[in-house]
């Protein structure tokens, strides 16, 4: 049931020659880093045989990412707790219906001092991913992230030696963030550190996955968040100039956002664990644009838009980045984790997502609410339970929990499908403001599947296509009739972690095309025999729309 033809990680993503504008050793006083060219990547970029860039363990299983966003960086500069207190956050992700966790990880906690690298945060993070059966994405923050320098993310030498790591504009002190500043992101020295601090930290995870039974615990490594701010809005907005004091033009400021990026994340691909490396820019309106700024850069693997807070806006920016980026898989990444938040979640994976992050868990203690920004209330260190100590904000919790379990128990068909083979239902509000009796919903395959949805009040749910079979969810008690084809045999069950399909129960179609559907379960029917599509104008009459029109929400 995978049938998946793997077809990249690139060659040239971990190859030994060195990046443009990178071209140098790597040294930490004993030696330079080495490219591990002898270690596999742990997850891929691969096909499936619809065409869709999908994400590979190694086994060649496709996987998807249901997560949140932990700032552990904020919880240790707000709110002063340390890494071993937090493993309430990651029994909270994994009752919540999660299997990845978003966590940031400060290249201050892993190289306190010049040289020297401690891994007892990290460890804990990952001890405590695996206890909940959670895999990790790790936010490096580093020198450059949201466009500026903030001296809480960084080791003490770096902001006090102002001569070695040269600073182009020294603005303010900025709460929980500690100095904010711009720095030369080309500066060899910085990048040399940094990139250093970051091979050492996969180099441990590497350790980590060893002794624990190859558990491949990090899925991808995010570098820099929102570095195009930079060339975007601060160049302009706070007069910064170039080490020689003139003024930068937009390509210069990108150029030297791409040297940062490459040369940090070369430090990924050059380690024993070569994760997949991501980086998020922060305009969601130009996303084909802003990505053909990076998505060459030699080792970044996937470039993602976020800030997506509105159905709308994931559909426009997902389509456009899809369109024009179809080897790359593309993630909704950092939204208001609202109380659409489970819409916004199956309106990713329509669209051809390949991961969703809620943003976020909860809120810092000691640090501003996001606007519509958690699914529960701030962390009470005092309640008996997990339900006393996180408190969902109106039912969003249970909301996305039903969602993230419905996705992951149809997760190859998921990740396999483009847009154009899953219809999203119920996420029409166009249709979902009639009568009861009006509110049919229906959607065509381009391979000729017609499907008719009753669409019952408040439902939501999928039809997936995927070898053969059309895989079915409602949150509801519902019908769906299934119509231009032969249908041999029905079931309902999900995937194993294997991405083998377990069957628990046969089921009859009546008529042999209506499906009836019992709330929370997952159904696959066999499908031959599909005819060919009617006519545009048979359609139309027959109020029938794509996959992509049908989202509405």
């Amino acid at each position: 049931m995978k049938k998946i033809i793997p077809v990249f990680l690139a060659a040239s993503m971990i190859a030994a020659t060195l990046c443009a504008g990178c071209n140098r050793p790597v040294d930490n006083g004993s030696g330079e880093m080495v490219n591990q060219t002898e270690y596999e990547a742990p997850y891929t970029i691969g096909k499936s045989d619809a065409g869709k860039a999908v994400l590979l363990d190694r086994s060649q299983t496709p996987a998807i990412m249901l997560s949140g966003l932990l700032r552990t960086d904020l919880l240790a500069n707000a709110d002063f707790m340390e890494s071993e207190e937090t493993e309430d956050y990651f029994a909270i992700a994994k009752e919540t219906g999660m299997n990845t966790l978003e966590i940031s990880v400060m290249w201050s906690q892993v190289e306190p001092t010049y040289g020297n690298y401690e891994f007892g945060d990290l460890k804990n993070y990952l001890d405590f991913a695996k206890k909940y059966d959670l895999k990790l994405n790790l936010e490096w923050y580093g020198s450059f992230t949201d466009g500026e320098f903030h001296s809480a993310n960084v080791p003490s030498y770096v902001s006090r030696d102002t001569q070695t790591y040269p600073v182009l504009l020294d603005m303010l002190d900025y709460a929980n963030y500690g100095r904010l500043r711009f720095m030369d992101w080309s500066n060899e020295a910085l990048l040399t550190r940094e990139s250093r601090a970051i091979y050492e930290m996969m180099n441990y995870v590497y350790e980590w996955n060893r002794e624990n039974d190859g558990y491949d615990p990090v899925i991808m490594v995010q570098i820099g968040q929102g570095v195009d701010r930079f060339a975007r809005w601060r160049i302009d907005g706070y007069k910064v100039k170039k080490a020689d004091g003139s003024a930068f033009t937009q390509d210069e400021a990108w150029g030297m956002a791409r040297t940062y990026l490459d040369c940090v994340a070369k430090g990924v691909k050059y380690s024993k664990y070569k994760a997949i490396t991501r980086v998020e820019f922060c305009e969601q309106n130009a996303v084909v644009n802003y990505v053909r700024n990076i998505e060459e850069s030699e080792y970044i693997d996937v470039v993602c838009p976020t800030y997506l807070h509105e159905i709308s806006s994931t559909k426009n920016a997902f389509k456009s980045f899809t369109d024009e980026y179809e080897d790359m898989v593309v993630m909704n990444a950092e939204n208001w984790a609202s109380d659409i938040n489970h819409k916004q979640a199956l309106a990713t994976f329509g669209m051809g997502g390949a991961g969703y992050v809620s943003y976020q868990l909860s809120n810092p203690v000691y640090y501003p609410e996001s606007p519509n920004g958690a699914l529960y209330k701030r962390y009470n260190k005092d309640g008996a339970t997990l339900a006393e100590k996180f408190v969902q904000k109106n039912t969003r919790a249970q909301d996305t929990k039903t969602i993230y379990t419905a996705l992951q128990k149809a997760f190859v068909p998921v990740a396999n499908a483009p847009r154009s083979c899953f219809a999203t239902l119920g996420l029409n509000n166009l249709l979902n403001s009639k009568p009861e009796g009006e509110r049919i919903q229906k959607i065509y395959f381009n391979n000729g599947l017609l499907l008719s949805y009753s669409n019952p009040l408040n439902s939501l749910g999928f039809a997936v296509y995927d070898s053969n079979y059309l895989y079915v969810y409602s949150t509801h008690n519902s019908t769906l009739d299934i119509d231009n084809c032969s249908i041999t045999v029905g079931q309902h069950g999900y995937f194993g972690k294997d991405g083998e399909w377990v069957n628990e129960g046969n089921v009859t179609l009546a008529n042999n095309t209506r499906l009836s559907i019992e709330a929370g379960k997952i159904y696959r029917v066999r499908i031959s025999s599909i005819s060919e599509l009617p006519s545009a104008a048979e359609l139309k009459a027959g109020n029938y729309l794509t996959p992509l029109d049908s989202i509405r929400g």
